[in-house]
Formats: C-alpha cells, sequence, structure tokens
C-alpha cells in the first residue's frame, strides 16, 4: 500500500515573531510509522541565504567576510570588533537549494577564572530573559550562542534585528566578564 502524505504547518516563536511553514509527513499505515520528508534548506518560506544574511549584518553598520566550512555551508566572521570577543561570527546549517533554515549567531571571548557556574546559570536561566546561551568551550573560552530557524529571504529586516540584540548580548557578557574578574 502506498504512504499518504499529510502536510503539517509547522510553527516558531521566536523573540516574539512567527514563522510558519509545512512539512511533509508520510503516514504508513501498514505499520504505523509517521516519517518526515523533507529535504533542509528546501522550502523558500523557510531558508535564507548568505546574502540576506550579510545584508542583515550590513544594515547595522556592520561587515563580515564570507567563509565556507568543510560541508560547503556559508559562515560569515564579523570584520568589526564586538565587545570583547576574540571573535564572532555567524554560522548558516541545514543548507539546501533554497538557502539554510538554521543560523547561529557565535561569540567566544577569552578565559576568565571570575566566571563561575554560578555565573553562567545566572546568565541562562529563563529569568534573565537573555535569548543567548553561554558556555565554556573545551579550550577554557567563554562562548555565547543564539540559534534563529526557519527566517526566509523576506525576513532581512528581523534578521537584522536579532543580530542587533545579539551584539548587545556579546556586549552585556563582555561587562559581566569583566565586573568578574
Amino acid at each position: 500500500m502506498k504512504n499518504k502524505l499529510n502536510k503539517v504547518i509547522t510553527s516558531v516563536v521566536f523573540g516574539g515573531f512567527v514563522s510558519l511553514g509545512t512539512l511533509a509527513i508520510a503516514d504508513d499505515h501498514n505499520n504505523g510509522d509517521y516519517f518526515a520528508d523533507y529535504e533542509p534548506g528546501s522550502d523558500q518560506s523557510m531558508s535564507v541565504n548568505s546574502e540576506t544574511v550579510l545584508g542583515a549584518i550590513r544594515a547595522l553598520g556592520m561587515d563580515a567576510t564570507i567563509h565556507e566550512d568543510v560541508d560547503g555551508q556559508p559562515h560569515f566572521v564579523f570584520s568589526d570588533t564586538i565587545a570583547t570577543a576574540s571573535q564572532a561570527a555567524v554560522f548558516m546549517d541545514d543548507c539546501g537549494e533554497a538557502g539554510c533554515e538554521d543560523v547561529t549567531l557565535y561569540a567566544s571571548f577569552p578565559a576568565s577564572e571570575g566566571m563561575t557556574d554560578s555565573v553562567f546559570n545566572e546568565w541562562n536561566h529563563i529569568t534573565s530573559r537573555l535569548r543567548s546561551k553561554a558556555a565554556y568551550s573545551d579550550n577554557g573560552e567563554i562562548t555565547l550562542s543564539l540559534p534563529v530557524s526557519f527566517y526566509s529571504d523576506q525576513d532581512q529586516q528581523k534578521l537584522s534585528m536579532l543580530i542587533g540584540l545579539f551584539v548587545t548580548e556579546a556586549n552585556f557578557m563582555s561587562a559581566t566578564i569583566n565586573k568578574n574578574s
């Protein structure tokens, strides 16, 4: 028996914005299994291209250089200094013909003995109302990351706003590190 395809409306709420998209789900009535019939980066309504992300960065008066990772997926390294970050970047994942579904904003800061687990827990707690997540890297650096998913090329202004908020949170992290050093 042939599998029946169902379209499921998906929604993601992030930063007060709702992104809608569709996902084809195959229903195999023979054994009750459900599986997604979907290629990442294939839906223009849920994928963003690198030119849009670079435009969102430049709309903030900043600049970045584009690179490709080993899988050929784009990422940007900010040309501008952001607070005391040793590096700030934008990584794009789940890419396909229409663009990339996932964008991760990232910054790393030099290690600091004053940054205790308690400080990280306070930063990451939902009551802090910060969107980014703070962590230690394997080499002891302090990292800040913010994943953003399912935006399209029509959402450049929203992406610019979220990148601007991330830059602001990177400045907050810099102040937090300085305060706890």
